[in-house]
């Protein structure tokens, strides 16, 4: 996520992977990470496959799911890609990025009221994350409520100052 190419770090990482898969090849997280390496390589089939087994080594493994989620929105398979986010959010509720990608998902589809009471439950419960606003803005945007989008985005923007993404918004 910026500090290596996504191409060495791939490749450092399947190096790695390969030997821990041959020390421990029980252990759920060595799949998990391989299919986020196959996500990022473009090869979302693959990053499934790598997904599923991780989740039958380890069916409680919440980013396995938040990560399937995914690769299920690269290959365009939004329902799916719904019950996997909703597992992750079920398994952790308090990681931040599962409610949000849930509401996201959910706004995607058109299903607004159910993503706004979790952006609003997240603004609530992380009331100094710029990640709430910044769902909430961008719901209120697709909706054509510009004066909404508006403000929140400016909330998102004074929580996280530095962060330049939300400022092209």
């Amino acid at each position: 996520f910026g500090v290596l190419k996504a191409d060495i770090s791939s490749t450092m990482a399947e190096q790695n992977l390969e030997k821990a898969i041959v020390r421990e090849p029980n252990i759920a997280q060595i799949y998990a990470v391989m299919g986020v390496v196959r996500a990022l390589r473009g090869m979302f089939d693959e990053s499934l496959v790598a997904f599923d087994k991780a989740l039958e080594l380890n069916d409680s493994l919440a980013i396995a799911y938040m990560w399937k989620s995914n690769s299920l929105v690269a290959l365009q398979r939004f329902d799916e890609a719904v019950l996997a986010q909703q597992k992750a959010r079920e398994l952790d509720p308090l990681f931040i990025s599962n409610s949000y990608n849930l509401a996201t998902l959910l706004y995607w589809q058109g299903q607004f009221e159910e993503a706004i009471i979790i952006f609003n439950k997240l603004a609530e419960d992380h009331p100094l994350s710029s990640l709430p606003y910044e769902g909430i803005s961008g719901l209120h945007f697709n909706r054509g409520n510009y004066v909404a989008a508006i403000s929140n985005i400016k909330k998102a923007i004074a929580l996280s100052p530095e962060n330049e993404a939300l400022k092209t918004k």
